[in-house]
């Protein structure tokens, strides 16, 4: 397993992270084991401030001169960066209220 060398940056934090998730599904752990390390990493390493300047982005997010596709890629990542769950309307919702007029 890549050892972390990130000290406090949640971006780098964010990156091991993905690198662990896939050395887990190569080695088939359960979900509960994922989330456990998940949650200790996150708590340890990303700051809420973070998380709470996604969710900003995420809310003021306006297509703007992207294409519909470059809008779309970008909700997708900034939402998995900031951990949000919601259900496909409320996605679908905030997607359309984001699009050019």
């Amino acid at each position: 397993m890549h050892a972390f060398q990130g000290k406090n940056d949640p971006k780098v934090c964010l990156e091991w992270e993905r690198k662990v998730e896939h050395v887990f599904d190569c080695h088939n752990y359960s979900e509960e084991k994922k989330e456990d390390m998940n949650s200790v990493m996150r708590r340890r390493f990303v700051q809420s401030h973070y998380h709470r300047g996604l969710r900003r982005k995420l809310q003021s997010l306006r297509q703007g001169s992207m294409s519909v596709e470059d809008y779309y890629k970008e909700m997708e990542i900034v939402m998995i960066k900031a951990n949000v769950e919601e259900d496909c309307e409320a996605t679908m919702a905030r997607f359309i209220g984001g699009l050019k007029k």
